[in-house]
């Protein structure tokens, strides 16, 4: 979707070539046509001032007073991460797609699997690294609990980067244990 502001240059263009000779039917044309993109004008206007994505400082506190989530010093961009986050927790019933969506939305672009455990539990692991400076383990880790379902236990594995190893030469780097021990 995107705002287009040459409806009149664009009727006049696919007008039948009789009426393109008839100066009074281009300008009747054109009046309506004057209406129709002003209408779209003013209808851009709102959606860009109400849009999320785009939102700024009061809109941004509007919205998480609306789902509920306060601001605690945080900047618009972390705020709204945090607003989608809890966006999709009002409206969790803790299925393993929203488990996922939940911890995607505060990790960052990552690849998890959710592991089911009979009889009530599971586990979420978070197949890419994560850094540990940029996005707090604890926090997703609080957010994955706070979306599932009441008396069903779940767990969050993940690696991080740049973890610990033995040596970079011959050693643990090879062999049978070679890249799994960090």
């Amino acid at each position: 979707m995107e705002h287009k502001n040459t409806h009149i240059v664009e009727a006049c263009a696919n007008l039948v070539t009789q009426f393109k000779e008839q100066p009074h039917f281009v300008a009747m044309l054109e009046s309506v046509i004057q209406q129709v993109q002003e209408l779209e004008d003013v209808l851009w206007s709102i959606l860009n001032s109400r849009a999320f994505l785009i939102a700024a400082d009061d809109r941004v506190d509007l919205v998480g007073s609306i789902v509920g989530e306060a601001r605690e010093g945080r900047n618009d961009l972390d705020y709204k991460t945090a607003l989608r986050g809890r966006m999709i927790l009002n409206y969790s019933c803790g299925t393993i797609e929203q488990i996922i969506s939940l911890i995607r939305n505060v990790a960052g672009d990552v690849r998890v699997e959710v592991k089911e455990l009979f009889p009530a539990a599971f586990t979420a692991e978070i197949l890419d690294p994560i850094d540990p400076l940029f996005v707090n383990p604890a926090k997703i880790a609080g957010i994955m609990n706070s979306g599932r379902p009441a008396a069903v236990y779940g767990v969050l594995l993940f690696g991080v980067d740049d973890s610990f190893r033995y040596d970079i030469g011959p050693g643990y780097d090879i062999g049978h244990w070679g890249g799994g021990l960090t």
